[in-house]
């Protein structure tokens, strides 16, 4: 029994928990993102949304990285020994969950905790102390610091979204494929079937039983009709011929003249 079906289910389904996900920002990421002048307000609510989602319980972010490590794993196991099938459509599609992960890392989870802590546009020293505040004065630099900042993470939300519908068409695309590929195999093998059982048919000596069939299976499993029921009856012949000779009554002498 193959794990590929079993666990492209649970691909698809870890895909759509993630773009579930992205899509209670979409709420404030397009207001930021996508009119043409946001305003102050706007960015005041991402940063509300986006300083809570950083707040929330420590269950609910051990549950986004739990589903993200069956993500991962779902992918290993599928290409445990791979074929070509997996090797095109796994490897792409882990691929695609690599930068994914990447991107919410480098992105979504650092522009977040910038958002949070209210400090744009600081040197990194700033934010873990090592730098005294008094030394880096906050001007009108803030202000386009915190539009940058929520508007990169709203594009990587946008990014990561369009990446995981990648991977989503990846895995139907597989199961569509597979699919083909057994539905043509169970055709191949319903045609030969019957020639098969034509040829069964001629070696019993019918040398013209199902002759319309044996033509079209023929044809369709590249095999030649009129030479297939020739060489079986050249087959028919020489077993009568042989049982003839190994099991046939004796010659009559003629009497001879006197």
């Amino acid at each position: 029994m193959t794990l590929s079906g079993p666990m492209q289910t649970v691909i698809l389904a870890c895909t759509a928990f993630m773009l579930g996900v992205l899509l209670q920002n979409w709420a404030v990421d397009h207001r930021t993102l996508w009119e043409s002048v946001p305003n102050a307000s706007a960015f005041e609510i991402a940063e509300r949304h986006y300083t809570s989602l950083l707040d929330a319980p420590h269950a609910v972010r051990h549950t986004l990285h739990c589903v993200a490590a069956v993500w991962v794993g779902a992918h290993i196991v599928k290409l445990h020994k791979p074929n070509e099938s997996n090797t095109l459509f796994d490897g792409a599609s882990l691929i695609l969950t690599v930068i994914a992960i990447a991107l919410y890392a480098q992105n979504v989870v650092r522009g977040m905790r910038t958002i949070a802590s209210g400090q744009y546009d600081l040197p990194d020293g700033l934010a873990t102390g090592q730098v005294e505040a008094d030394v880096f004065k906050i001007g009108e630099a803030q202000g386009a610091g915190r539009e940058t900042t929520i508007q990169v993470v709203a594009a990587s939300n946008v990014i990561i979204a369009i990446v995981l519908v990648g991977i989503m068409v990846l895995q139907v695309g597989q199961g569509y494929a597979e699919g083909a590929a057994i539905r043509e195999l169970e055709h191949i093998k319903e045609q030969k079937a019957k020639v098969d059982g034509v040829a069964a048919d001629v070696d019993e000596g019918d040398p013209y039983a199902d002759k319309d069939d044996v033509e079209e299976t023929g044809a369709a499993v590249g095999v030649d009709a009129a030479a297939a029921a020739a060489v079986a009856v050249q087959a028919k012949s020489a077993d009568n011929n042989t049982s003839k000779s190994e099991t046939g009554t004796p010659k009559k002498r003629r009497p001879r003249k006197a």
